[in-house]
Order: C-alpha cells, then structure tokens, then sequence
C-alpha cells in the first residue's frame, strides 16, 4: 500500500498545486484583459514600496494607453487611485507613498487636510496646513523632487534651495500658532 501511495505523491502533490495556480492565472489574466486599469491600481498598491515592480506597472499602463497623472500635491492619495475622466475613459493617479520616504499615512492625511480646507493654493499653504510632525526634510525634498508642487510653483530648484527654510517656518508657524492657542485658552 505505501509504495502505491508513494508513487502517487510523486506526481498528485504536484498536480494539485499546478491546478490551483492555472485557475489563479486564468483569473489574473481574465482580470488584466477586461479590468486593466484596475488590475493595475490593485497590483500597484500591493506592491507600493517596490519601485521597480511599479515602473513594470507604469509600462503595462503605457501599453493599455492609460494616463497616469503624475503625482500632485492636490490630486494624489496615500495610495494610487483610479480617476474618472470626462470622456468616461479612466486615468490613475499617482500615489505619494511610492515617493520615497513618503508613507500611505502622510498621503492620506494631506488628503484629508484637502477635503476638509480645499486644494492647497501654494507651498507655504501646504506647510501652515500640515503638522509638522508629518514632514522632515527628506520628505519635503522627495515631493518636491517628484514634482508634488509643479502645479503650484514652476521651478523646483527654487524650491529645493528653500527646504531648510520652509522648515523652518513650519516649525516656527505652527509653534507661534500652537503657543497663541494655548494662551487663549488659559485667559
């Protein structure tokens, strides 16, 4: 009996296995086929901390012909989204955590800031509006560098010149803003 059951384990294991991938695929590439844009924004937030997985992404969204918007300080989320555009047809947008040294918690918190005040009308703006416990220099840089602030400002040398200053204020800013808080609610 155990060398008939061995014989099977030889090849049953295996097949079992193959089986179980082969329908996996057939759903991946059902997916990809008929939900490209979809498949592309669940394959790109599984894999938001692998920037060489994601430029694989961003090539099989060039060859589906959908528009990636590029990562905005007043449009992009932690994660990448899908964006209905005005002709029906669908773009993705551009998530800030794959921005290195960006986390999905600080994309969805600019996010929220925006809903809740309204896009961001300048970088002084979005610096008085965000806490300075969610930005660090490493951070400012990359977005910058990323082109987060292109729609709000042209030229992001100017802007990278100014991080240490922009910390700065922010520091300065929201300690002032904290301070004169605090003494109105003493009086």
């Amino acid at each position: 009996i155990f060398a008939k059951v061995a014989k099977f384990a030889g090849y049953g294991f295996n097949k079992a296995h193959a089986s179980a991938y082969g329908v996996i695929s057939y759903q991946t590439a059902f997916l990809k086929a008929n939900f490209p844009t979809e498949f592309l924004v669940a394959a790109m937030n599984l894999d938001i901390d692998n920037s060489d997985k994601i430029n694989i992404f961003l090539q099989e969204a060039k060859i589906f012909d959908i528009k990636i918007i590029p990562p905005s300080i007043n449009e992009s989320y932690g994660y990448f989204r899908i964006k209905k555009n005005k002709d029906n047809s669908r773009s993705i947008i551009f998530a800030l955590a794959a921005i290195k040294s960006v986390t999905v918690s600080f994309g969805e918190e600019v996010a929220e800031i925006r809903s809740k005040q309204g896009e961001f009308k300048s970088i002084i703006d979005f610096i008085e509006r965000t806490s300075p416990k969610l930005i660090n220099r490493k951070l400012l840089e990359n977005i910058i560098k990323a082109g987060c602030f292109d729609s709000l400002h042209s030229n992001r040398n100017n802007l990278l010149l100014s991080v240490q200053k922009l910390m700065a204020y922010s520091l300065s800013y929201h300690t002032e803003k904290h301070s004169s808080q605090f003494s109105l609610i003493k009086v």
